[in-house]
């Protein structure tokens, strides 16, 4: 169940406080529809973990919704609380969750959940959802099924990269069958937003700059051929949601 963390997986969880800027400015929100798969109504109190810049964070604070938010990168969370002052912001990580026992509803991950050692988080998770709490954990993974993205996932994928977010989450005994949904949507960017999205990726802002030019490069020149007369290009998503309820 648990994640391996080689060196460079370390690296890469700990990169995003330095592209906290470029993180909120280029990384994608949530459709909505996975909102509401992922936190079911009548939720009360939502744990963000991983939160980051707050990009899932700010659709939940939407639905009127008691959130705390915990991320371990400073610099992260600093931009998540100039953004959401009313979210209770804290310092921490999914092995240890700095929240009381049965505490919250529902413990949303997204975009996170591959970066964490399952068999010491699972447990902690338990211990502060309430009876039947659910887990939930979401991705926004790049549509490959269209030819332009497909290339640009080759270019990406040449690089150090996870694959647990492409399966099913394992998430153990503790709690009950993981259920799992996804849905699609696009998004308009710009090259130069492009460009930002690209930097703000973790095995992107971790090489050098030439590096990290020659891969932007590479991308912007696939990209071109897919932008419109208003200059904007349609960056196409799946977004994969699983769900897991506390068992008794």
């Amino acid at each position: 169940m648990s994640v391996e963390r080689s060196d460079l997986s370390e690296q890469r969880a700990l990169s995003f406080g330095h592209v906290a800027e470029s993180y909120q400015a280029a990384r994608p929100t949530y459709p909505d529809a996975a909102i509401d798969w992922l936190v079911p109504e009548r939720t009360r109190r939502v744990l963000d973990l991983g939160a980051g810049t707050g990009k899932f964070t700010e659709s939940l604070v939407a639905r009127g919704l008691d959130v705390i938010a915990v991320e371990p990168s400073v610099e992260m969370l600093q931009k998540l609380a100039e953004r959401l002052p009313t979210v209770d912001a804290r310092q921490g990580t999914a092995e240890s969750i700095p929240v009381e026992d049965a505490s919250v509803d529902v413990v949303t991950v997204a975009q996170a959940w591959h970066w964490v050692d399952a068999d010491a988080a699972v447990p902690e998770i338990a211990r502060i959802l309430r009876t039947a709490g659910l887990l939930s954990l979401v991705w926004n993974m790049h549509d490959d099924r269209i030819a332009w993205v497909r290339e640009m996932e080759e270019v990406l994928g040449k690089l150090p990269r996870f694959n647990v977010e492409y399966e099913t989450p394992q998430i153990g005994e503790l709690f009950g069958h993981v259920e799992s949904w996804t849905t699609s949507w696009t998004r308009k960017l710009t090259l130069p937003e492009l460009d930002t999205y690209l930097r703000s990726l973790s095995y992107v802002s971790l090489k050098s700059p030439p590096e990290q030019a020659e891969i932007v490069d590479r991308v912007q020149a696939i990209a071109s051929d897919a932008v419109a007369a208003d200059g904007t290009l349609e960056l196409p998503y799946l977004t994969e949601c699983h769900r897991a309820r506390l068992t008794d």
